[in-house]
């Protein structure tokens, strides 16, 4: 504890989500900053220090910022969501939008995004990102519906401003998903101990953040299709709020008065992803999780479903990750 508590006091390692929206091609892209090294996955670039070096403020090329710095465990959740061309893709806890540029670079080559945010000062500042960085309208739900039925190999990007515990409002939608990820409010012990104003923390919080993240998992199943992949992901290192919510959102679907639309199992969280995340994760019960005193970034939890797949016909359906290789020295 001693050592994760120092960790968490120090400064968050970042990272870089660089633009592939920005135009110009891979030849007219400028050289990486001194000491930075361009990661790509899929479809996705990403600039990554071995140390803790601070990255530049982002640019504009072609209109568009040239980068965005965020938290490298946030690339854990957005790429364990696994979006592929053509795809229906929801964010559903969207801003600030770091997540969802990630997602948007998966689906450059086509599909829809809705990047959702209730409250009104987030969703604004989501909408500042969304049209910093991305080319196009961001458009209303409204208008949705209308460009997905165009045959075009084209991000089509909307902003919603549902109340992600709402099924009602998620069953409403004009279209369901492939993917979903939740990335759900909580505890934020590191930025309680870094003194942010926004960041309380309190035992009751754990309890009452738990409560909601299960309700909004239980409202996003609806929007969810068969066989779809919803991705949880948390930054608080509370085990009530990482792998008990997950144990509850199964025990929720699976009991046989469950009125719930999905069945679920559990898929391994860490399969294919860049090493110098997976080297660094830990595994839980549940899913995985990154911690600032081994890796710098964080903390971050990522638990991935995959729903109604063919279900044993034994009681305990879940599906465990298998054990964590070493960490790299």
């Amino acid at each position: 504890w001693a050592s994760l508590r120092r960790g968490l006091a120090e400064p968050t390692r970042h990272i870089g989500w660089v633009n592939p929206f920005r135009g110009g091609g891979e030849d007219s892209r400028p050289a990486p900053p001194e000491g930075w090294e361009v990661v790509r996955h899929s479809r996705t670039s990403m600039l990554v220090h071995a140390g803790e070096a601070q990255l530049p403020q982002p640019s504009r090329t072609h209109g568009l910022l040239d980068h965005y710095p965020l938290d490298g465990g946030s690339a854990l959740a957005a790429l364990a969501l696994e979006p592929r061309r053509g795809e229906r893709v929801l964010d559903l806890c969207a801003a600030p939008g770091g997540k969802t540029l990630f997602l948007a670079s998966e689906l450059a080559a086509g599909g829809v995004l809705v990047a959702n945010e209730k409250v009104a000062s987030r969703r604004a500042r989501l909408r500042r990102v969304l049209e910093s960085y991305l080319p196009g309208p961001v458009l209303r739900l409204s208008e949705l519906a209308a460009a997905t039925r165009l045959a075009d190999a084209k991000l089509h990007v909307a902003l919603a401003d549902l109340d992600a515990t709402d099924a009602r409002a998620l069953r409403a939608l004009p279209l369901d998903f492939d993917k979903i990820l939740v990335d759900a409010p909580c505890s934020m012990e590191r930025h309680f101990l870094h003194g942010r104003a926004d960041s309380p923390w309190t035992p009751k919080r754990i309890a009452r953040d738990a409560k909601l993240q299960l309700n909004i998992l239980k409202a996003a199943l609806v929007a969810l299709k068969r066989g779809g992949r919803l991705v949880y992901s948390t930054c608080s290192i509370a085990h009530e709020e990482n792998d008990a919510v997950v144990d509850a959102l199964i025990a929720k679907t699976a009991a046989p008065a469950a009125r719930s639309p999905r069945r679920l199992r559990l898929d391994d969280p860490l399969r294919a992803l860049p090493p110098f995340l997976t080297r660094h994760a830990e595994r839980t019960d549940r899913g995985a999780i990154l911690l600032p005193d081994r890796s710098g970034f964080g903390p971050l939890y990522v638990a991935v479903f995959v729903a109604d797949l063919e279900l044993p016909t034994d009681a305990d359906h879940r599906t465990v990750p298998p054990p964590a290789e070493p960490a790299a020295a």
